[in-house]
This record gives C-alpha cells, structure tokens and sequence, in this order.
C-alpha cells in the first residue's frame, strides 16, 4: 500500500511558474488532483485503510488544493507583473 505522499507530487523549484499560464497549470492539477482522488478512493473502497489513514488521505487532499490554490495565485501575479513591465517599455 502506497502512502498519499508517495502519490502527492512535489514542486521543488517553483521558478517556472513565472513562465507558466493559467491553462497548462490547471491541467497538470487536474491530473494531479485526479491521481490522488483516485488512490483515496481505491483505498476507501478496498478498506485498505484505517481511520487515521484516511484522515491523513483527506489531510493531503486540502493541502494539495492549497498549493494549486498558492500555485494558481503565483501564475496570475507574475502575469500582471509581466504585463506592467511590457506597459512601461
């Protein structure tokens, strides 16, 4: 049995969300929501696991809609630099 954080992706170096946009970061979340959910869910469904690990299952799943949430955020504000720096040219 696989732990969550072994399903959870890591984002070691954020400095390509500078370059990134809104779109191809919400598909590469969705994909990462989605491995998760699903490795929950077979988890759930198998009873492989007890109570403490679906609270740490369920615990993953909130913090992985923060980081999208802080990643997202990051993506819109360096768009917005980007676009005032082009303006002041």
């Amino acid at each position: 049995m696989k732990s969550a954080a072994t399903v959870l992706p890591t984002l070691d170096n954020t400095h390509h969300l500078n370059t990134m946009s809104p779109k191809p970061l919400a598909e590469r979340q969705a994909e990462e929501l989605d491995k998760l959910e699903q490795h929950i869910l077979d988890n759930v469904s198998k009873r492989l696991w007890n109570k403490e690990q679906l609270r740490k299952g369920v615990g993953d799943l909130y913090l992985l809609g923060m980081k999208h949430g802080s990643q997202l955020a990051s993506v819109i504000q360096a768009m917005a630099v980007n676009k005032e720096l082009e303006k002041n040219k």
